[in-house]
C-alpha cells in the first residue's frame, strides 16, 4: 500500500496487538520496502510522539504505553476548504487517474474529521470553479507508483517518447520528485542515460517499472534550485539573461506577475516595463513572447531576438 496514512493505521493496529509485532510481518502486511517502514516507524516515533520501541529480547515492537492512540484529525472548515480546492485542482490536471484516489482519500478524512450533522462543505464545493486547459492525462497507476518510487528511493525503468520527435527510448531514472507546471505533471529525475537532471512529462511516459534496486540521494542537489534555475523547463548546458520590453496594455498585466525568483523589473515613463530573467532553452520563452503580439519585444540576447525575428516571418508568410 502506497498511502502512507493508511500504512500508519495498520502499523499502529500491529504493534498494538498482544506482544507486538516484527519488522516482517509489517514488510508484509503493507507491502512496502524495509526502508518505508523504517521511515514509517521514524515519523510515528518523531513526529506523532509514539512511544514507540524496539525489543530486542523479543525481536519486536511495542508501545510503552498501552493508552496511545494516533492524533485524531481536528480539521475547520477552512482547513476543509482547503483540501476541496486543492482535489478541484488535481482533477483539472492529473485527471481520472490521480483524481479518483485523491477524493477517496479525502472522502475518508471528511469522514472522520467532521460530524455527521455539521453543515458546510464536508460533501461538496459550491461556488468555487476551476478554470483553463485541462492538462493531459498521467496513465493509470504512474502517479501512485512514481510517488512511492521516490519515497523508497527507488530506481524506475521509463520508456519515454520525446515531445520534439516522437522517439522512444529506454532509460533508468533516480525519481526525486513530482512538479505541477501550469497544468501539466513532470517527474524530476536524475536520468542514469542522459547522465543529467532531467523533467519527464508523464503523458509522455509509455510504460515503467519500478524496481527493486535503490540508489542513494544525492545531498547536494536541491529541487528548489533546479525549479528556478531558469524561466522556462527547457533547459541546456548553456544559460543566457533574457531582456524583453512589454507594452501597454500588456506591461500592466506582466507587473502584476512574479515570472521567476531573480526576475528585474523595469517601469518607463511612457508605462512599458523592460522584464530581465535567467533563461535556458529558447523554445518555450519564443512562444511566451509570440503569446504578447505587438507588445512584447526581445532585447536581448540576439539568439532569442532573431529566434522570434524567424517565427513572425514564417507566421507571415502563411497569411500572404
Amino acid at each position: 500500500m502506497s498511502n502512507r496514512l493508511e500504512r500508519l493505521m495498520y502499523i499502529d493496529r500491529l504493534i498494538r496487538a498482544p506482544g507486538g509485532t516484527t519488522t516482517d510481518r509489517l514488510i508484509e502486511v503493507c507491502e512496502v520496502s524495509r526502508r518505508s517502514i523504517e521511515d514509517d516507524l521514524r515519523f510515528m516515533r518523531d513526529r506523532m510522539r509514539a512511544p514507540l520501541i524496539y525489543d530486542r529480547s523479543a525481536n519486536r515492537y511495542r508501545y510503552t504505553n498501552p493508552d496511545f492512540r494516533l492524533p485524531a484529525l481536528d480539521l475547520d472548515d477552512d482547513d476543509l476548504m482547503a483540501l476541496l480546492v486543492g482535489a478541484e485542482i488535481i482533477a483539472r490536471t492529473g485527471g481520472s487517474a490521480v483524481a479518483a484516489p485523491y477524493r477517496a482519500a479525502l472522502s475518508k478524512i471528511t469522514d472522520r474529521a467532521v460530524e455527521p450533522s455539521e453543515p458546510g462543505i464536508r460533501q461538496e464545493l459550491v461556488g468555487i470553479w476551476i478554470g483553463g486547459n485541462q492538462g493531459p492525462p498521467a496513465p493509470a497507476g504512474l502517479f501512485r507508483d512514481l510517488n512511492a518510487a521516490i519515497l523508497d528511493r527507488a530506481i524506475v525503468h521509463l520508456t519515454y517518447r520525446a515531445a520534439s520527435t516522437d522517439a522512444i527510448t529506454e532509460r533508468p531514472v533516480e525519481p526525486y520528485g513530482l512538479y505541477l507546471h501550469g497544468d501539466t505533471w513532470y517527474l524530476i529525475a536524475f536520468c542514469r542515460l542522459r547522465q543529467d537532471w532531467r523533467y519527464f512529462h508523464l503523458a509522455r511516459i509509455q510504460t515503467w517499472q519500478v524496481q527493486a534496486e535503490r540508489y542513494d540521494w544525492q545531498p547536494d542537489f536541491d529541487i528548489s534550485v533546479f525549479l528556478h534555475r531558469t524561466f522556462s523547463l527547457e533547459q541546456t548546458s548553456e544559460t543566457f539573461e533574457a531582456v524583453i520590453r512589454f507594452l501597454p496594455p500588456s506591461s500592466r498585466y506582466v507587473r502584476e506577475r512574479l515570472w521567476h525568483p531573480q526576475q528585474t523589473l523595469t517601469v518607463a515613463p511612457d508605462g512599458s516595463v523592460t522584464l530581465t530573467l535567467p533563461g535556458s532553452g529558447q523554445g518555450e520563452l519564443v512562444r511566451w513572447v509570440l503569446g504578447y503580439g505587438p507588445d512584447a519585444e526581445v532585447l536581448a540576447p540576439d539568439s532569442l531576438r532573431s529566434a522570434v525575428q524567424d517565427h513572425l516571418h514564417e507566421a507571415m508568410a502563411r497569411y500572404r
